[in-house]
Formats: structure tokens, C-alpha cells, sequence
């Protein structure tokens, strides 16, 4: 099945959006999901930050220079690099909307670390 999204028409929160419905509709069967081997060396690639004295939480998505930024909504600010991909995601007064006191990362063992 193909078809076409208007993504140059949609907002970012559109975007980001679809890309929950996505990504929840995806997750419902995540064997059946075959991930290209760059994703794993993006996801192995990420640094995740918390700043208290601002309660700020960063994630760097990719090792590459911000250019602009845009606010998706008051806690939220994606980071893009000069060809408009996303290099971080920043959530301001974390603690306030977070249910979780702890930060925890659920990455797959990487492939130079699994065993012969």
C-alpha cells in the first residue's frame, strides 16, 4: 500500500504526532519489526543528560551541529542540523511532568558485545 502524507503542510507536532501513531502501532508486534542496521548505531550513538540545576533532560540523537530549533510545545524543543534532520530533543521542568524519579535506557546489546 502506498500513499502520500503532506509532510511539507504539517507542523512538527503534526509530525510528531504520526510518528507516535506510528511508532504505537509498530510496538504492538516489535519481532515483526526489522530495524536497518543504522538505526542501532544512532540509538548506540545517543547521550542522555539531565541538568537539575535547571530541571532539564537532553537527548542527543546524532554527533552533529544544531543549526535551528523548534519549540513543539511550552516543555519540548527539537533540535535539527542544517539538512532539517533531528540532533536532540530537549524537555524543560522534566521532574514536573515525568512519572519516573529514574532515567532508565532499554538498548539492545550491541552487536560487538554479544556473544560468539
Amino acid at each position: 500500500m502506498a500513499f502520500d502524507l503532506p509532510l511539507t503542510q504539517m507542523s512538527l507536532e503534526d509530525k510528531v504526532q504520526a510518528m507516535e501513531l506510528l511508532w504505537a502501532e509498530l510496538s504492538k508486534n516489535p519481532e515483526q519489526v526489522v530495524s536497518p542496521a543504522w538505526h542501532g548505531e544512532e540509538l548506540y550513538s545517543m547521550k542522555i543528560r539531565y541538568f537539575p540545576d535547571t530541571d532539564t533532560l537532553h537527548i542527543e540523537l546524532a554527533d552533529r551541529v544544531s543549526s535551528s530549533s523548534e519549540a513543539v510545545s511550552d516543555n519540548l524543543i527539537v533540535d535539527f542540523d542544517e539538512l532539517g534532520k533531528p540532533v536532540g530533543v530537549t524537555l524543560e521542568h522534566y521532574s514536573q511532568i515525568s512519572d519516573n524519579s529514574t532515567i532508565e535506557t532499554l538498548l539492545p546489546m550491541s552487536p560487538m558485545l554479544q556473544p560468539a
